[in-house]
């Protein structure tokens, strides 16, 4: 009888275990990220920054606020000053497009062409990069970038455009903080801001002989995903609210390239960089 009650007594805490181990698994949640808490800088970006906080499960992130430095529409020189004016001492590497949170677009762009092949990256959702379709995008140029870059370091895949961007160091920059590594891709979220200053903007790229966009026929692509194989671009024929949304392997460009324009137009694909500073 007391072996009984024993075995009566054993089965039941192995029941208990279980089921409490049943209910450990059911109730757990993934924690949100570093970024999804606002954590969205490193420690170099920071320098400059206020009121700086670190992510409590990853201390290489960081929050942070800025003063703003410059004016929507001023230039940025390579040795981080800021100016209204050209000053042909210095070297232009940027204008200015969201002075609050010290963010710039680069005077120049990586250009695609007919014949070019045009690849984003690998096919797949990326955990945490939200997809968004046009005015309907919010997100971040650094953030983005930052996303895809380690998902493809870490799962061994190819995102040639972020790479591309990562590795951009605009001629002229002999400092750390505009050098390669510094600069994302732009984000849908983040042209919108462009496009609402876009006079400013293009003015001040004129005023340095560069153009932001010389037709209509100039498509802006974006790190901004719409769905599993497309992403965000823009041109400004086609409209926010249109929205292109290329393919992101590559595979069936060709419709877009052989597309009829008017006047024997043909598109080009520029893909901007956008840098803290």
């Amino acid at each position: 009888m007391k072996k009984n009650m024993l075995l009566i007594a054993g089965a039941t805490l192995l029941i208990s275990a279980f089921s409490a181990g049943l209910i450990r698994a059911q109730t757990c949640i993934q924690p949100p990220t570093c970024e999804e808490l606002g954590y969205i800088y490193s420690a170099d970006e920071c320098v400059n920054g206020n009121n700086i906080l670190k992510c409590p499960t990853d201390l290489s992130k960081m929050a942070c606020s800025f003063d703003a430095i410059g004016n929507d529409g001023d230039i940025l020189y390579a040795d981080h000053s800021t100016s209204s004016e050209v000053i042909n001492a210095k070297t232009p590497i940027a204008v200015i497009f969201d002075a609050g949170n010290r963010l710039a677009v680069s005077l120049e762009a990586k250009i695609y062409q007919k014949g070019d092949s045009v690849i984003w990256g690998a096919e797949g959702d990326i955990p945490g990069l939200a997809n968004c379709s046009g005015t309907d995008c919010e997100d971040s140029s650094i953030t983005n970038t930052n996303m895809i870059m380690s998902y493809g370091e870490a799962n061994n895949k190819s995102y040639p455009m972020a790479e591309s961007v990562r590795s951009y160091s605009p001629a002229g920059c002999k400092q750390a903080w505009c050098g390669a590594g510094k600069w994302s891709m732009l984000s849908m979220g983040d042209f919108k801001k462009i496009y609402a200053a876009q006079k400013t903007i293009t003015a001040t790229f004129k005023k340095l002989g560069k153009s932001l966009s010389s037709n209509n026929w100039n498509v802006f692509l974006t790190s901004s995903p719409y769905d599993k194989t497309s992403y965000n671009a823009y041109s400004f024929f086609v409209g926010v609210d249109a929205n292109l949304v290329p393919p992101k392997s590559g595979e069936g460009f060709d419709a877009i390239w052989n597309l009829a324009l008017p006047n024997g137009a043909s598109w080009q694909f520029m893909l901007f960089r956008v840098i803290r500073y």
